[in-house]
């Protein structure tokens, strides 16, 4: 039987020093203990041109996470979003979501 890989789930966020939000992810892998991770996100990354929104920070959090365990990077403490993230993020491929087919009455 196949084993899984690793369960990330993320946990939430809080305002930390200078505007920085700290957003949490919990990595459950199969024989290993729980593994609890912060990203800091930087002020910065909400202002300017190329800015994030606050609710898509989490989402490229997960997605630069995924990827390090991916690559079985060891994981653990902190971690720092940067533009690059950012720019590695925004050249994914959109995801594809299913669309309803509306009936007219």
């Amino acid at each position: 039987m196949r084993e899984s890989g690793p369960s990330i789930r993320y946990l939430g966020f809080a305002s930390g020093p200078e505007g920085v939000r700290q957003l949490d992810f919990s990595i459950d892998s199969p024989n290993q203990q729980p593994v609890t991770l912060r990203f800091d996100v930087p002020y910065m990354l909400f202002t300017g041109e190329n800015r994030i929104l606050p609710q898509e920070a989490a989402g490229i959090c997960y997605a630069k996470l995924k990827d390090l365990v991916g690559r079985d990077s060891a994981v653990s403490g902190r971690v720092l979003l940067t533009d690059t993230d950012i720019y590695q993020y925004r050249q994914l491929p959109a995801p594809r979501h299913r669309t309803s087919k509306h009936r007219p009455s």
